[in-house]
């Protein structure tokens, strides 16, 4: 398996050239892939030094849930109150928001519904303020898992989710 959470991803790789068995390696260049060049080249991914290291590091790049936000959300429709983790830039740094889908817009080009967001709380590098509004696909909200908060009417989110089909006559 290639490392990084989507095929997109970029990944840094560092050539390392042992000098011998009493010596450090000597650290040659870094070359930027994406996971998907990786595994056509046919990357593998190394074993860990300590694998408990790599476990923590996947949890760091999984959302979690948040005080409210606990239920899992595969598809946020318009009303849901999310939490998630997104990327930061590179170094593999992430920040966490919790929002309000204020819109959400069906977009037959990309694939992936669109969502108007109103920032609830966010942390991490480059976070938005909160109050302000920004826009995700569904796709990039849910990409390293995504929870909300708990309706009062669970029925009527469902009506939204999958809207009954009228009767044909």
């Amino acid at each position: 398996e290639a490392g990084g959470m989507r095929e997109d991803d970029g990944l840094g790789l560092r050539m390392l050239f042992p000098e011998g068995p009493a010596s450090p390696p000597d650290r040659g260049p870094e070359f930027p892939y994406s996971a998907r060049q990786m595994v056509a080249s046919g990357c593998a991914r190394a074993a860990w030094s300590d694998e408990g290291l790599w476990e923590l590091e996947l949890a760091r790049q999984q959302s979690v849930p948040s005080e409210l936000c606990r239920t899992p959300c595969p598809e946020p429709v318009g009303g849901d109150r999310i939490a998630w983790t997104e990327d930061a830039g590179f170094e593999g740094r992430v920040r966490t928001v919790e929002a309000q889908v204020t819109a959400r817009v069906d977009d037959i080009l990309y694939g992936s519904a669109r969502l108007e967001l109103e920032v609830l709380d966010a942390s991490g590098p480059g976070a938005p303020e909160p109050g302000g509004s920004i826009e995700r696909s569904t796709k990039a909200v849910t990409a390293r898992g995504c929870f909300r908060a708990e309706w009062s009417d669970e029925a009527h989110r469902e009506r939204i989710l999958n809207p009954p089909r009228p009767v044909p006559a």
